[in-house]
């Protein structure tokens, strides 16, 4: 019989945990120990919710040695809860962002690599079908000479004004908080950049707008109507950069105030000599124009699809989650150190860095 995956959460505090939850709740191969978090109001909610363990204590859930340890901070507190899980566990889920500045990222780093354990991100888009057929399709010639690439992610209105992306401690707020996904995928897909030129700004003061899509308790989640005013963030409402390479130029551009539900505006545009390629992280969709037939694309203007459900019917994005777990899983039976999940973080710090 398969030895089970012991596993354990450090920590309550992002919605990122929840499909987590799910996902490790229905796997069999899986043993959850339980959770620790050091605010009552949490633990207890999330006790109740979860019927988890609760450990009084971080150390009783270390000394429990768990295979992996999820670290589902506010961003001040990632720091202290990923070194605490690194002492204990063979692979610790580091959460979004990291820590609330690129140098505290930097440092982090740093001293986690003095540490036997492997490390993964919070970042779980780039274990989404699409954004691995978008690799496939610009490295195949197809689109021809590729001279530009756009990449735009944001939020819906009024979601910067959460306490994740609005946190007064954060070095920069949608840019880095909600924009890290879509660098993450930008790294991926081509690399450092030689240059990056950015501009991040705070509007005027402007229009009240109401939004449904706020979810500014953990537990609740989104749905009850939300003021926002444009221009009240702690943080900027817009930015963008321009990054050059040797061959090409990537533009990224970000808003705080998508009209539509998260991540559906959050796009890729490949322009090539031959060829384009738009696609949409979510729900997944590429659309190519290619002037030419190539290989198995036509010529023309011709879509890949995605199921928006698999057969259990979980959504593309839990799936995302599910195959980010089933890596760390890899990770562990592989049995060697790797860090460049806490790498590509870094990475992404420094490049949302870059931008302001």
């Amino acid at each position: 019989m398969e030895e089970r995956i012991r596993v354990a959460f450090l920590e309550t505090h992002h919605p990122h945990m929840w499909h987590r939850v799910a996902i490790l709740d229905s796997m069999q191969n899986v043993e959850i120990l339980g959770f620790f978090d050091d605010d009552e109001s949490t633990a207890q909610q999330f006790m109740q919710r979860t019927g988890w363990h609760r450990f009084q204590n971080a150390e009783d859930l270390l000394e429990e040695k768990p295979d992996i340890i999820f670290v589902e901070s506010m961003d001040n507190a990632i720091p202290y809860y990923a070194k605490l899980a690194a002492r204990a566990a063979k692979c610790v889920l580091v959460e979004k962002v990291g820590a609330t500045s690129p140098e505290a990222v930097k440092a982090l780093e740093d001293e986690l690599s003095d540490f036997d354990v492997s490390i993964e991100n919070g970042f779980q888009m780039n274990y989404m079908p699409v954004v691995k057929d978008c690799a496939k399709i610009a490295s195949s010639g197809a689109l021809g000479r590729i001279t530009l690439v756009r990449f735009h992610g944001g939020c819906p209105v009024g979601c910067a004004a959460d306490p994740w992306c609005n946190d007064p401690a954060l070095s920069s707020g949608l840019v880095w908080l909600e924009g890290c996904h879509v660098l993450d995928i930008a790294l991926e897909l081509l690399g450092e950049p030689k240059t990056v030129t950015g501009l991040l700004a705070k509007l005027e003061k402007g229009d009240e707008v109401i939004s449904t899509r706020v979810g500014m308790d953990l537990f609740k989640g989104a749905g009850e109507p939300t003021l926002t005013r444009i221009g009240a963030l702690n943080h900027e409402d817009v930015g963008a950069a321009i990054a050059l390479y040797d061959d090409k130029l990537a533009v990224f551009d970000f808003t705080a105030w998508e009209s539509g539900p998260w991540c559906e505006e959050w796009k890729i545009e490949f322009y090539g000599t031959d060829g384009t390629m738009t696609a949409r992280l979510f729900p997944e969709r590429i659309e190519l124009k290619l002037q030419n037939a190539f290989d198995d694309y036509p010529a023309g203007l011709s879509t890949i699809e995605y199921p928006l459900t698999d057969e259990l019917g979980d959504s593309q994005m839990k799936n995302a989650y599910r195959r980010q777990i089933m890596h760390m899983i890899d990770m562990l039976k592989n049995g060697s150190k790797d860090q460049s999940g806490m790498r590509r973080m870094t990475d992404v710090a420094l490049l949302a860095e870059k931008m302001y």
